[in-house]
């Protein structure tokens, strides 16, 4: 229920209460009249404790509803905060992924031209020492 709808009973209940007193004081006990005015402030009663137990559960439930929304608060922070370092690692990461490529770019490119070298040196020599075969063989024969 609202808290108007609530004030209004609460507010009718009294006025049947004060209603009530008086009645009883100027009438027996044992009145049908007074009966109903005791049946009202019992229920009047039972109306505020009611009352208050809602009141008490609603203030449990914002309590609760209010950590969540603080947890949640620093739960976005710290995420968008991880996210800021993530993004920064990995521009950092980019960057070293480019160095390191270019890097092995160049190495591949020096071992190629160190295998052609070795390639060009090899064919020299072997043709180097077929002559030197050839002369020593030569030179031994006379």
């Amino acid at each position: 229920p609202s808290m108007q709808a609530s004030s209004s009973i609460i507010a009718l209940v009294g006025l049947l209460a004060i209603g009530g007193s008086l009645a009883a004081s100027s009438q027996d006990q044992t009145n049908p009249l007074a009966k109903v005015l005791d049946l009202v402030d019992e229920l009047s009663a039972k109306i505020v404790k009611e009352g208050e137990v809602e009141q008490k559960a609603y203030d449990e439930y914002l309590q609760w509803c209010q950590n969540a929304v603080q947890e949640t608060g620093f739960a976005i922070e710290t995420a968008t905060k991880e996210k800021g370092e993530l993004e920064a690692k990995l521009v950092e990461v980019a960057a070293e992924i480019e160095t390191s490529t270019s890097k092995i770019e160049e190495l591949a490119a020096a071992i190629a031209t160190n295998e052609a070298d070795l390639s060009s040196a090899t064919s020299i020599r072997e043709k180097e020492a077929a002559e030197f075969a050839k002369n020593e063989k030569e030179m031994m024969e006379v």
